[in-house]
């Protein structure tokens, strides 16, 4: 069973989660929503202790962040750029030529480190690996060394020189340079957005900002067994894979989803109904929620027995994020 503090923690972080999903729901305006959301500096200190303090102490600490550190691992040292090339239906039969090119292209020199923006990282895990350089950013840092930065309104402009500085650096950090990153992270933030076209947006700007043959990571929580959300990971799959990243690897832990895509060529410009379309694709199961009802039910009823039963197991394991 989880204890009196993790019921505590889990419920300010769901809390969180649904009032941003039921004000978008009773608004229709995720701008407005998110503004408010930037402006309530108390809540959003709350939420990002409450994660601090569960994510250090309380789930089992290197899950989801050993995952990603072994995928990259994998990807940029150990052959899985090459394998990923291969598969390319327009691989080149000089394998060792196509491999030199990406090199070229990733700016990873031999033996160097992964440059690797950590988005909605909360405390910098990343800081502890010898083989990466991580620019960690939050909303609401909750340690020091995460620069402050609202991702959905970073400019990404364009790269200068083509050299990366790290005077670009700056706290709060409002812009980046495009193709500036071999690796990004977006690690248990796509379900703190409550529009698709957040996430959607989370997702273009990560692919901008990755160099080409750079590998996005993306881990989201889910309570339900594997065969569940099957239909959001095939979704989201394809959105990404028609913004011109391919999937290289696909996980499900116990309450995981973990997914691994790598930037092949040039990031896909969409029009304007083409990115709708896209967008609507990065749904979570909780937008089929309805909130609204939810929320306007005297003193809302207590959440059912067996959802509480599942949210307790789920924590003893990782962030059932009991639907967070």
């Amino acid at each position: 069973a989880m204890s009196q503090e993790q019921q505590q923690l889990v419920s300010v972080i769901r809390g969180v989660h649904e009032k941003l999903r039921f004000d978008y729901q009773s608004t229709g305006d995720e701008e407005r929503v998110w503004e408010g959301h930037c402006r309530d500096a108390e809540l959003r200190k709350r939420y990002a202790d409450s994660m601090l303090r569960l994510a250090t102490t309380i789930w089992p600490f290197r899950d989801r962040i050993e995952w990603c550190h072994q995928t990259l691992r994998n990807y940029f040292y150990e052959g899985g750029l090459k394998r990923a090339l291969r598969s390319l239906p327009s691989f080149d039969q000089n394998a060792e030529s196509a491999m030199e090119h990406a090199l070229r292209l990733l700016q990873l020199p031999p033996g160097g480190k992964v440059r690797l923006l950590d988005v909605g990282s909360c405390y910098d895990p990343f800081r502890c690996y010898e083989d990466i350089e991580a620019v960690a950013v939050d909303l609401t840092p909750a340690r020091e060394g995460v620069l402050e930065c609202d991702f959905l309104k970073l400019r990404v402009t364009d790269p200068s020189g083509g050299r990366w500085s790290p005077y670009v650096l700056t706290d709060p950090l409002v812009e980046l340079p495009a193709a500036s990153f071999q690796a990004v992270v977006l690690c248990m933030v796509l379900e703190y957005l409550p529009s698709c076209f957040q996430r959607w947006t989370f997702c273009r700007k990560a692919a901008a900002l990755l160099r080409p043959y750079g590998l996005l990571l993306v881990v989201t929580p889910d309570s339900k067994h594997q065969q569940r959300n099957v239909a959001m990971v095939a979704s989201w799959r394809e959105a990404l894979g028609n913004l011109g990243l391919p999937k290289l690897r696909y996980e499900k832990r116990q309450h995981l989803h973990c997914m691994a895509f790598y930037r092949c060529g040039p990031v896909r410009e969409l029009c304007e109904g083409e990115e709708v379309a896209e967008a609507r694709k990065m749904y979570i199961p909780q937008d089929s929620r309805d909130y609204v009802a939810l929320f306007s039910r005297v003193g809302v009823e207590e959440r059912d027995e067996a959802a509480d039963v599942a949210l307790g197991e789920g924590f003893s394991e990782l962030p059932d994020c009991v639907d967070l």
